[in-house]
């Protein structure tokens, strides 16, 4: 069975190939619209406790390992492209429902209003998880081997435009809504500037779909119409050159876990760095990362995968430094960071096209879903080893699984300008002062675990020039003007 979809005309492709940008760019917008801050205000304003709501963020993040799961609900509805139309329309459609269902006083009880509000929340990203591992396995045919490092940076570039668009909405109307709300003393209605923006953006999910049926798709080719065995989730692990990926991919996210924690403290701890600002430098970002994913798209088709993954890794490595280097006088270091973090452009091209080039194509669903699972729960455990290790150096007192994952996940947006009454501190029961040298000391532990993660990537092997069965280089011509 080809690899790419042979059977599809040239024009079809490139049509395709459109309407997949299209969807990334509305899918962008609608995911920079949305804002966890809704599911932190809708839950105070039912009345939730700190650990209940700790529990209602975390969910989604511990659940991610059930996308192991994705090959055998796409082999019941047959269709890849079947899978993620019905389960991207309905997690939009859950979006829309949670400000409508969960909003204070709609239902009678204030049990039902949390348990309708965290439901809705936990399958929103079930939905949305589960569909990736299809969508990829999909979208690494669109295109020959030989330029789908071109296509991937395209697609990232409108990503990141729609992510960009919709954060600096997001970020400007909250900010209005949360100065007329304090203007006329109604603190209550903050959550319904929130539930508009995610509004608009379940709209945009919606829209995004639309694109979605237009891109060509693949029948079951026959090794694929019986449901995979339960032991093929191993298989990933038995390939040695998977494993390479996996055990790189494993160092990352564990690593940005790590990252996460102490930067979550150090930026409302030591650099005390305004909600605001902080998603306009993070809405800044996507924007250059748009220019330069093309780019590296571009460089991993004619230099390879593994040394752009190699030099990105090490530039984001050194993105801790400047936190050490910035203080609430010297805020301004940390523009370093998020100017280390621009290689994310290639580091999201390099990484995918990775992780299909070397899946083999009659169970790459079954290994995009480990690589996902794998890498969600080293990211997981990564929040943990930080906050334990904060706990350790800046005595977190009655610390709370559910509410370290929570507040080193949601950072900044849990309390946004110190408007929420209850801050990432409540959640996690206080914070003692402490010795700034104890934080700056894990920030550079980080980078130096960081670095040591660009060189296990220089191990990783690149896949195969034909990617075992591929069309030659020539094939993919007219992709690149599509």
């Amino acid at each position: 069975m080809p690899h790419v979809l042979r059977h599809v005309s040239p024009a079809k492709r490139r049509t395709s190939i459109r309407c997949a940008l299209a969807n990334a760019g509305l899918w962008g917008a609608g995911n920079g619209l949305v804002s966890v801050t809704l599911v932190r205000y809708l839950a105070n304003e039912i009345g939730a406790s700190g650990i209940a709501i700790a529990w209602i963020l975390a969910a989604p993040e511990l659940a991610g390992a059930l996308r192991v799961f994705a090959p055998w609900w796409v082999h019941r509805l047959g269709s890849r492209k079947k899978f993620c139309v019905r389960l991207y329309t309905v997690s939009a459609i859950l979006l829309l429902a949670l400000p409508v269902i969960a909003a204070p006083h709609v239902l009678p009880l204030r049990g039902e209003s949390l348990l309708a509000l965290g439901a809705l929340w936990f399958f929103f990203h079930l939905l949305e998880y589960v569909a990736a591992v299809a969508l990829w396995s999909w979208l690494g045919e669109l295109t020959p081997p030989s330029v789908r490092g071109s296509f991937f940076g395209r697609r990232e570039s409108w990503l990141n435009v729609g992510r960009a668009v919709g954060m600096f909405a997001a970020a400007f109307f909250s900010l209005y809504w949360n100065r007329r709300c304090s203007e006329l003393d109604r603190p209550h209605d903050l959550w319904i500037g929130y539930a508009a923006c995610a509004v608009v953006g379940a709209v945009c999910f919606l829209l995004a779909v639309i694109p979605l049926r237009r891109v060509a798709d693949r029948q079951q080719p026959l090794d694929e119409q019986r449901p995979p065995p339960l032991r093929s989730l191993l298989l990933p692990f038995l390939d040695s050159r998977y494993r390479r990926l996996l055990l790189f991919g494993v160092w990352f996210s564990a690593a940005n876990g790590l990252f996460y924690a102490v930067r979550s403290l150090y930026e409302m701890r030591q650099i005390q760095l305004p909600f605001f600002h902080k998603k306009m430098l993070d809405a800044g970002s996507r924007g250059v990362q748009s220019r330069l994913s093309p780019l590296a798209g571009r460089q991993v088709d004619r230099r390879g995968n593994v040394p752009v993954l190699a030099l990105t890794q090490a530039a984001i490595s050194l993105a801790p430094l400047f936190y050490v280097l910035a203080s609430p006088d010297a805020v301004w270091w940390i523009i370093g960071a998020y100017v280390c973090w621009l290689a994310y452009a290639g580091m999201n091209v390099a990484q995918p096209n990775l992780m299909i080039g070397l899946s083999p194509r009659d169970r790459r669903a079954t290994f995009i879903a480990v690589w996902f699972a794998v890498n969600q729960l080293a990211l997981t455990v990564g929040f943990f080893l930080g906050a334990k290790l904060l706990q350790l150096v800046v005595s977190y007192e009655a610390l709370h699984p559910a509410a370290l994952l929570a507040t080193t996940i949601y950072p900044t947006s849990i309390a946004p300008a110190g408007a929420l009454p209850i801050t990432a501190m409540a959640v996690t029961g206080g914070c003692a002062n402490s010795p700034t040298d104890n934080l700056t000391g894990l920030l550079i532990a980080t980078a130096l675990v960081q670095l040591a993660g660009a060189w296990w990537a220089l191990r990783i092997p690149e896949p195969e020039t034909e990617d075992n069965g591929a069309p030659p280089a020539g094939d993919g011509a007219e992709e690149k003007s599509g």
